[in-house]
Formats: C-alpha cells, sequence, structure tokens
C-alpha cells in the first residue's frame, strides 16, 4: 500500500465549600489578653527551610518554600520567607536557581515563597558542525542516499547510514537483478522476484516486496544510482533482519536543526493499514535534522521516501517494527 502524504470539550465543575464564620467582641478578646497575659503572643514558629530541588530527571521547575502563617485575628507577624532551591532539569543537562520567596505580610496575612526558576541552558546543538560533517562523508559528484531507522513506536532515530555513488540511470530488469543479487531472503524467492511498489517509473527508489508466507522480505534500488539502499527480510515471530546496509552509524544527526515544511514523501507500508498521516511524521523527524542542509553544501535534497517495515509477518508487532526513512539527495538535479 502506498500514500502521500476534533476538539473534545472538557467541562469542569467546581466545587465550593462555605467556613463557619467566627466573630468574638472587642471586649472578651480584652478580657482574655488581661487574665492570660501570654495569649496574644504568637505560639507560630518560621517553618525551617524547604528543599525544593527535584529528584533526577525531574521537572526543573520547583516552588521556592513558604513563609510562616500570620497569628489569628491580625495579631501576629507574618513569617520570614524562605528561598527555594532550584531543581535539576529533566535529564540532567541543565540547571536552574529558584528565586528567592517574598517577604511575609502582617496582620495576619499568608506570605508565599516565590517558584523555583526554570531550568535553562544545558549543551546547544552545534547544527553547523554536524552539517559540516555530514557534508564530508557523502559529498561526491552523484546521488546519495541517507537510510534512517526510526523505532516504530516513538520515532526516535535508532542509526543511519549513507548509500552513495555515481549517477547511474536504472530502469526496473536491472533493479531487479541487483536486488536479488544484494537481497537474498532464507527460505525465499530473490527479492527481485517481489511485487513492483513503487510504479513502473520512479523518480526515487524501485521497490519490490516478496510476500511472506513464513519468509519474505522487501527492497529498495535507487532509480538514480542503481544501488541497493535497503533491504531487509519479513519472518515469523518477528525475526526478520535489516541486512542493507551492513553497517549503521549511530552518531547525532542534529535533531532540530532541520524545517520539515514543503516537502513531500512517498510512503510503503509492508505490514498494510498503516495510516498516512504517521508516515508523514515519521518524515518529519528525518527532515528536522541537519541532514537537508548538510545536502545543500555540495548538492540537495531531492525527495524522500518512507517505509513501514515490520519485521513480523501476520498479526503486526509495534515492539519490533520500525520505520525506514530515505532522503534522496543529488548534485545534478
Amino acid at each position: 500500500m502506498t500514500g502521500s502524504f476534533k476538539y473534545g470539550e472538557v467541562m469542569t465543575r467546581s466545587l465550593h465549600v462555605s467556613k463557619p464564620h467566627l466573630a468574638i467582641s472587642t471586649a472578651r478578646l480584652l478580657a482574655l489578653a488581661v487574665l492570660l497575659p501570654g495569649a496574644c503572643q504568637s505560639g507560630l514558629k518560621a517553618r525551617p527551610p524547604r528543599d525544593a530541588s527535584s529528584g533526577p530527571g525531574a521537572d526543573a521547575t520547583q516552588p521556592g518554600g513558604s513563609a510562616g502563617n500570620g497569628d489569628v485575628a491580625g495579631m501576629g507577624s507574618g513569617g520570614a520567607a524562605v528561598p527555594g532551591t532550584g531543581g535539576m532539569a529533566a535529564g540532567g543537562r541543565a540547571t536552574g536557581g529558584g528565586a528567592g520567596g517574598n517577604g511575609g505580610k502582617t496582620a495576619g496575612g499568608n506570605a508565599t515563597g516565590g517558584n523555583g526558576g526554570s531550568g535553562t541552558g544545558g549543551t546547544p546543538v552545534d547544527c553547523d558542525a554536524i552539517a559540516a560533517k555530514i557534508a564530508g562523508q557523502t559529498g561526491l559528484v552523484g546521488t546519495c542516499t541517507a537510510v534512517v531507522r526510526l523505532d516504530y513506536a516513538t520515532l526516535a532515530i535508532i542509526s543511519h547510514a549513507f548509500v552513495c555513488g555515481e549517477y547511474t540511470p536504472t530502469d526496473e530488469a536491472a533493479a531487479r537483478k541487483t536486488a536479488s543479487a544484494d537481497a537474498v531472503f532464507p527460505y525465499a524467492a530473490p527479492a527481485g522476484e517481489g511485487r513492483l511498489l513503487s510504479g513502473p517509473s520512479p523518480p526515487d527508489e524501485w521497490v519490490f516486496y516478496q510476500a511472506p508466507g513464513d519468509f519474505g522480505g522487501a527492497a529498495a534500488v535507487s532509480a538514480r544510482s542503481g544501488l541497493t539502499v535497503f533491504a531487509g527480510s519479513i519472518v515469523w515471530m518477528g525475526t526478520g533482519k535489516i541486512t542493507v546496509p551492513a553497517t549503521w552509524d549511530t552518531s547525532d544527526l542534529g535533531p532540530g536543526c532541520g524545517q520539515p515544511a514543503g516537502w513531500s514523501a512517498r510512503g510503503f507500508d509492508l505490514s498494510g493499514g498503516e495510516a498516512a498521516d504517521r508516515m508523514r511524521e515519521a518524515a518529519d523527524v528525518v527532515l528536522a535534522t541537519a541532514l537537508p542542509s548538510a545536502f545543500s553544501r555540495w548538492g540537495g535534497l531531492l525527495d524522500v521516501v518512507v517505509l513501514l517495515y515490520p519485521r513480523s509477518v501476520g498479526v503486526f508487532d509495534p515492539a519490533t517494527a520500525e520505520y525506514v526513512v530515505l532522503l534522496n539527495a543529488g548534485w545534478l538535479e
């Protein structure tokens, strides 16, 4: 299957609780003051400083300490505010200091300490350095495909590889021959003998799908270079394996360094029933990295292909499935 890529109303109910009114005459208060000399002295003590720092990985914004409460009937003094201590930001990459509490109010007012500061800082992503590194790995007078694996459930990038070569326009027969030579699926027919999913004249990849009984797989061959850019078996019990590319890189691709808006993508669902919007999200994750910027240093990004690779036969297993996003770049176009 291929694809190109309400408000819920929440009602809240307020609960109002009334408190009984307490009235004490001035005369009775004066009498109590005479009989009990110590009755007008506040028995309240300032609260000890509260450690507002969070545990590891907690939210960086923590409230500062609360001031002491004034005594009843406006006779006591507001307690001193206690400064809060900023917690550590989530992930432990940045810390923020907490702002001190405000001074207590007199005449029985309650004073509340200020909120702790939000975590800021952390190690910034050097998008320019990452783009320069990728350009050095991929730049050539030819064409290059970035093959990026994503976790199905979280869309987190797992790893990536580059398949680059000279321009070698490839027809269907040549693509099938290459796929069969590069992708051998155990107990199944060669990859190049699979069903063509991409159409007769794709601008990006020739995609072949060997439907599994218990064993099968899929392969993608670049229409520009004639190289196999992806191949993976699909096997019962979720034990399918990616065989092309053979090696993978887990270095940072610079998340947040790119702008996914404006790019379209072709999606191929190798499991059946996947929504096109979800495949679009997978493409956006990769387009938001430094890859497009890196390609622009020697050529340019041309098109995007997304494969939903299930690994398993039968009931779809999200625990073993992956998205494979292909970013195709070139020098001539």
